[in-house]
């Protein structure tokens, strides 16, 4: 008998498996802004029978500017770096929306702070 963990349980249930962290960080200042976690790095788009690939930004809500624009394949899960997590929970799902920025097929990102006084994680 194997005794698997839960997450582990959980990871082999929906298919899941580390396909590495993609930091996000804005383009200026530096901060972290998203941690991307690939869980998926061959999921198919049965729509183009290719990997999905992705193109993502994310806005900066220390300095107003933006990331650059990261690629990658697969399906993802997305989180917040630093102090954009709260007390070591990745941010109310509130605090990171996106918009389709549909002429150049990119994914943005709109984070804003998890706290009014949050400071840039680097």
């Amino acid at each position: 008998m194997i005794n698997l963990s839960v997450q582990e349980q959980v990871r082999a249930f929906e298919g899941l498996s580390d396909g590495g962290h993609i930091i996000v960080a804005c383009s200026s200042c530096k901060a972290g802004l998203l941690d991307i976690w690939v869980t998926r790095p061959n999921e198919i788009d049965p729509g183009t029978g290719k990997p999905f690939h992705w193109k993502v930004r994310a806005n900066c809500p220390f300095c107003e500017d933006k990331s650059f624009i990261v690629e990658f394949d697969g399906g993802y899960h997305v989180g917040g770096v630093g102090t954009l997590k709260e007390g070591g929970e990745d941010t109310d799902p509130s605090t990171i929306w996106t918009d389709f920025d549909e002429a150049n097929g990119v994914l943005n990102y709109l984070v804003k702070k998890a706290s009014p006084d949050a400071k840039p994680s680097k």
